[in-house]
């Protein structure tokens, strides 16, 4: 059977005797080819893969105590918010307007030291270097109060400073 394509015959046969029997896929239907393939998640896992990050922030967004508060640093209007670490630690961030119109970031009020031991309403301040003027405007604010105690974060002490209610 010299120039006949019986090898190609053979190997067609073949494979759609294993498509038949579901041990390969065809490749050519619109099921094996993924059209039809559509992912449903399941109802009763919907918050389940929600991080602690998330879960943090919905529970800041629905306390909102310093959200919005305007201090004022060098004479410009410095606007303080409250949001979370990656750790689900409060952070409180301020941003400015420019003269522009659009808000930029001003400064951190908060340092992450995740081995701390700290209260839900507890922050680490940094009060020295360039956030001296920045921690003091803050604190007369009455927002915060200073609880007394200390971490060590290098060769400097920061002071923890609880959030009032």
């Amino acid at each position: 059977m010299q120039g006949s394509d019986s090898g190609n015959l053979y190997k067609r046969v073949r494979k759609i005797e294993l498509e038949k029997k579901k041990e390969i896929s065809c490749g050519y239907c619109r099921f094996h080819r993924g059209e039809n393939k559509t992912w449903n998640r399941p109802k009763d896992t919907k918050y389940k893969k929600i991080d602690r990050k998330t879960i943090r922030k919905l529970q800041l967004k629905e306390e909102q105590m310093i959200q919005g508060t305007k201090i004022f640093i060098y004479g410009d209007e410095v606007t303080l918010e409250e949001t979370v670490y990656g750790n689900g630690r409060r952070a409180i961030v301020a941003s400015i307007r420019n003269e522009d119109g659009y808000i930029e970031p001003f400064g951190k009020l908060t340092i992450n030291i995740p081995k701390s031991e700290l209260e839900d309403d507890e922050i680490i301040v940094k009060d020295w270097s360039e956030n001296v003027e920045f921690a003091e405007a803050c604190y007369n604010t009455g927002l915060f109060e200073d609880t007394g105690k200390k971490v060590i974060t290098g060769h400097i002490q920061a002071p923890i400073w609880r959030i009032k209610k």
